[in-house]
């Protein structure tokens, strides 16, 4: 079997916080050697911190605001829908498109974000954001052939979202190590076949376990689970450990004639204490105004919520693909069905549980927009930010300040219009979980601190952090040490200077270069 020139192991979520402690430790030995043997330090992902922009900065070497691709879904222009995208949305190229153009044979495995397969001289199996195995393939026939010859491959853990009982929860945490150890045998098979000169695989095993296990670990979390920490406690571990099982049998097999670049698209730390309704407190700040009557729009919420609580990831799988423009609709009409467009001048649309996204209701992107003049929406942002800043703990008084990014600091390039106005930093230590309630009924204050029991699989524990884990090692690194100062776009430079093929105008990132 050729050895590849070039290979990434990402692992999704991996955060240095774990990470680099558990190698001093000597707990995650393969890890360990390339720190020994590399450079490391903290790779700075996207703001905010979420899976699509940041995998797709990774893979173009370009901020949100070139490549076009800013969370899950987008603003269809003109009006106030959202829709679902996927990697058809991305406006530059792929790092292993360009490697295919000049030549080199590539194989891709697991990346999020790169749903439609594209065609490259070698094969690509897409991630996240594919709707089913079979269609997530390239060349053709590729899905069949890995059936029939190493038992094929799994995109989704099928407990994931319905983990109500310790079976349910030990089920999930062996079926991700069984999907991560079959993810792996399916890279060595197609390596022995196709013989590519760059691979690439995503553990996404992490990501998943570090969002609903971390109260179990972590006696510092508010919603610390002791009893469960007995069973659960080291399960975040295991997933390291055997992640970096699965490492050492790849190095093993497929050691890289001049790079192994270890590297995670954002960290991962313990969810907050405090919980914000963001629509709510705009509407506080006299930005916002609801319907007088949301009743439609909390029958479809608590509707929604039910079935995200009873459906398995499956079935939700099989609603979502069997009426893709009703789940459309379903969603725009929970997050902003109760607004009176008329009297808003800033709303937030909030897909995930990371970050609120705040858009200005502006009169030249909007139908029923309020807001035309650029002095008029600086003022806005200003509310916004002064709000958030002013922020202070309910039992204490004391003050929070939660950060607020404006578009103009965070984004650049042609598609940065595409991008929201405001990103508010709930994922950071003065932050928040969102509390997504988008009717006039609020029913409490919008900004708290959330006593609730921990409803297990569908509430997350853990959340992204800025910095990932970057390392790199082997010939193209003549010493070891720490690095600072990398971020999630230096990557693609970095990948396209060891192939000795010249970085594209307008790339953000920069060549994190060895040491000569």
């Amino acid at each position: 079997m050729k050895r590849p020139k070039v290979l990434i192991i990402g692992i999704d979520g991996a955060t240095p916080d774990l990470v680099l402690p558990w190698c001093k430790e000597g707990k995650l030995p393969n890890i360990n050697r390339l720190v020994n043997e590399g450079i490391y330090g903290n790779l700075e992902s996207t703001i905010p911190p979420i899976t699509p922009a940041a995998w797709t900065s990774f893979l173009t070497g370009k901020n949100p605001g070139k490549h076009g691709i800013f969370d899950f879904m987008e603003r269809e222009p003109g009006s106030y829908n959202f829709r679902y995208i996927n990697a058809r949305s991305r406006k530059s190229p792929s790092l292993w498109k360009l490697l295919s153009d000049n030549g080199y044979k590539v194989g891709v495995l697991n990346v999020p974000m790169t749903y439609p397969p594209e065609e490259v001289n070698g094969f690509l199996i897409s991630g996240l954001d594919a709707p089913d195995e079979k269609s997530a393939v390239y060349p053709k026939g590729l899905f069949e052939e890995l059936d029939k010859n190493v038992g094929g491959f799994q995109l989704d853990i099928r407990h994931l979202g319905n983990m109500k009982s310790d079976s349910q929860r030990s089920a999930f945490l062996q079926e991700v190590q069984d999907v991560e150890e079959q993810r792996v045998k399916v890279l060595l098979y197609l390596q022995q076949k196709y013989n590519c000169d760059f691979l690439m695989l995503v553990f996404n095993a992490t990501d998943q376990v570090q969002h609903h296990f971390w109260h179990y670990m972590d006696p510092s979390h508010p919603k610390y689970d002791p009893a469960g920490s007995e069973k659960y406690g080291d399960a975040i571990f295991n997933i390291y450990r055997k992640i970096d099982e699965l490492i050492g049998k790849l190095y093993k097999e497929l050691r890289p004639t001049d790079a192994v670049v270890l590297m995670s698209d954002h960290g991962f730390g313990p969810t907050s204490k405090y919980y914000l309704s963001t629509n709510h407190m705009l509407e506080e700040a006299g930005l916002l105004t609801f319907k007088n009557k949301g009743l439609l729009v909390n029958i479809s919420v608590k509707t929604e919520k039910i079935l995200k609580s009873v459906l398995s990831d499956n079935q939700k799988k099989f609603v979502a693909n069997l009426l893709p423009t009703f789940r459309e609709k379903f969603e725009n009409f929970n997050l902003l069905g109760a607004l009176d467009w008329k009297k808003t001048r800033a709303f937030a649309f909030e897909l995930t549980g990371l970050a609120p996204f705040i858009w200005i209701n502006d009169g030249n992107s909007f139908p029923n927009g309020t807001v035309w003049y650029e002095r008029e929406k600086g003022e806005i942002l200003k509310i916004i930010d002064d709000t958030f800043q002013s922020l202070t703990d309910p039992a204490d008084n004391n003050k929070i300040g939660t950060n607020v990014y404006f578009k103009s600091g965070i984004f650049s390039g042609p598609y940065s219009g595409n991008g929201p106005d405001a990103v508010v930093g709930s994922w950071e230590d003065t932050g928040f979980n969102i509390k997504r309630n988008y009717t006039n009924d609020n029913g409490s204050s919008f900004f708290g601190i959330d006593n609730t029991p921990f409803l297990s699989g569908t509430e997350w524990s853990g959340t992204h952090r800025i910095n990932g884990i970057f390392l790199i090692a082997g010939d193209y690194i003549q010493h070891n040490g720490e690095l600072s100062g990398a971020g999630i776009c230096d990557i693609f430079p970095t990948v396209l200077s060891i192939f000795d093929l010249p970085v594209p105008d307008g790339t953000d990132g920069k060549v994190l270069k060895h040491q000569d």
